[in-house]
């Protein structure tokens, strides 16, 4: 194991050089830590650059900024809503109605926090708003959205099944507006990032108000007909002004790893942070790591995902108590508490375009490696 927490490790290097030269992305940031608190290990490795493009690359580092797309839902939201539980604001079982503090329609009545969660609120998968609504003010464009989300008919009924929803968790971002009195990224960055000491490496960027930095190019963006450098690849988040309930964070590796090891060590250290650190309650936030079908249909735990039996992203060796998640971008957390581990994993792999998917297979061969270096494979 000590060998594996070696700045030069040639096994992770090769591979990482392999995945560059097969064009699955033009740069990648990873970080492994292996324990809890104090006796934590941990290794951060960079590799390739922020672009294909000669005249605009840099080499990726510890401080390059990659979109995060989806992993907003559990690295800012989630975190969000659960420390507006632990003010006493709502619940789990509180309805979408109360939530939103709007009047909704008698097939939304039933829909609750923890439908939202887990994905099992009846609401469709995707809907492109930024085809439909005009750029407006951050409220107009948010009354729209919130009115074609409630008008809209459900996919399937509240708790039947689930599917995937981004627009559930567009909602939970309106959700923490309506109970914190500040906008999303104000709320997240000013109460949970700035007093972990992580607010200038992970943040949301605002049409005009790009943060300096090196940021890693995503995709050249049909809709806005530029090359996206600093702003993020999601439309319907572009539309909100770059801070949304399900995408718009954008991060560092050192940073990612710095709050994912906070969580852990809430969740499962050996004593957790202490009392005065904690930004909402522990119980609720193992509730959220947790699956709540009980059928085994539904892999979606609160925020989190699951392993798939058989074919996850996270590799063949995660334990049945892992949660992740996976950004759209390419980026990718997995916290495995009967191992101590935690996993991530930073790409650019839609520049300069989003019809790659070579990372599909990318993505659970880093996993297995790294466990098989670690002597977890069994």
């Amino acid at each position: 194991m000590k060998n594996f927490f070696s700045q030069q490790n040639k096994i992770l290097e090769n591979f990482f050089f392999q995945a560059l030269a097969q064009g699955v992305f033009p740069g990648a940031a990873m970080a492994v830590a292996e324990g809890t608190g104090s006796r934590r290990h941990r290794l951060i490795s960079c590799w390739g650059e922020t672009s294909y493009q000669d005249n605009a690359k840099q080499k990726i580092n510890e401080k390059t900024f990659f979109d995060l797309a989806s992993l907003t839902k559990p690295l800012a939201t989630l975190p969000a809503v659960l420390s507006l539980m632990t003010a006493g604001k709502f619940g789990f079982d509180t309805n979408l109605e109360e939530l939103l503090a709007v009047k909704v329609p008698p097939d939304k009545k039933k829909i609750t926090l923890k439908d939202i969660l887990t994905h099992r609120s009846g609401l469709a998968a995707y809907y492109p708003f930024y085809e439909q609504i005009k750029k407006a003010r951050y409220q107009r464009v948010k009354k729209e959205i919130t009115e074609i989300i409630l008008d809209r008919p459900l996919a399937y009924p509240p708790g039947s099944r689930s599917v995937y929803s981004d627009l559930g968790f567009i909602l939970a971002g309106f959700i923490v507006e309506e109970h914190s009195g500040k906008n999303l990224a104000a709320y997240v960055e000013e109460d949970f990032f700035c007093p972990l000491g992580i607010d200038e490496q992970l943040f949301f960027n605002f049409p005009g108000r790009v943060r300096p930095g090196i940021y890693a190019a995503g995709e050249y963006c049909l809709w806005r007909r530029r090359l996206l450098r600093g702003e993020v690849g999601d439309e319907n988040c572009a539309l909100l002004g770059g801070a949304a309930g399900h995408a718009g964070l954008f991060g560092s590796i050192s940073a990612v790893v710095r709050l994912l090891e906070y969580m852990f060590d809430l969740g499962w250290g050996e004593t957790g942070p202490a009392s005065q650190d904690e930004f909402f309650k522990r119980e609720y936030f193992l509730q959220c790591c947790r699956r709540w079908d009980e059928s085994g249909k539904n892999t979606w735990a609160a925020g989190f995902d699951t392993p798939s039996p058989g074919n996850s992203s996270g590799g063949p060796y995660l334990s049945v108590e892992s949660i992740g998640h996976l950004g759209y971008a390419g980026t990718s957390i997995w916290m495995d508490p009967r191992n101590k581990l935690i996993m991530v994993l930073l790409t650019n792999r839609v520049h300069p375009c989003r019809s790659n998917n070579k990372i599909k297979k990318i993505r659970p061969n880093f996993h297995r490696l790294v466990m098989e270096q670690l002597g977890m494979d069994n």
